[in-house]
């Protein structure tokens, strides 16, 4: 028998719109992945190292450490590579019930989703 894998910390966003009516965002996982191929899920995924740095403090809302952070910041780093939305506040306007960057600023950094998500780019970097 062979030994249990090592819990992860792992993070999923549930992202909901109520206008004009209810809807809620589902991705769908590429047809040639190991596990649930084509399925229709919330994005999400493993928390990675960066995602726990003590360096996000200064740039998030709320009063998170450890693994509470590190959940939340994987959260969101995995809704911008699955499915290319930013929830982030402009620097300037911050707190909460502030409004979210605009499209203007996804489609500005829409070409730094394949690097984030391939780690060859710092996603604490892109946020700043």
């Amino acid at each position: 028998m062979s030994e249990p894998a090592e819990p992860r910390l792992s993070a999923t966003i549930l992202l909901l719109r109520d206008q004009p009516s209810l809807q809620v965002l589902l991705v769908k996982r590429h047809y040639e992945i190991d596990f649930a191929s084509g399925a229709l899920v919330f994005p999400g995924g493993k928390a990675n190292d960066e995602d726990g740095d003590p360096a996000w403090a200064n740039w998030t809302d709320g009063d998170f450490d450890g693994q509470e952070q590190a959940a939340r910041i994987s959260a969101i780093r995995e809704a911008y590579e699955e499915a290319g939305i930013i929830l982030a506040r402009p620097r300037s306007n911050r707190g909460a019930g502030a409004s979210l960057v605009g499209q203007d600023m996804v489609e500005k950094l829409a070409s730094m989703r394949g690097p984030i998500d391939r780690r060859e780019a710092s996603f604490l970097d892109l946020m700043k």
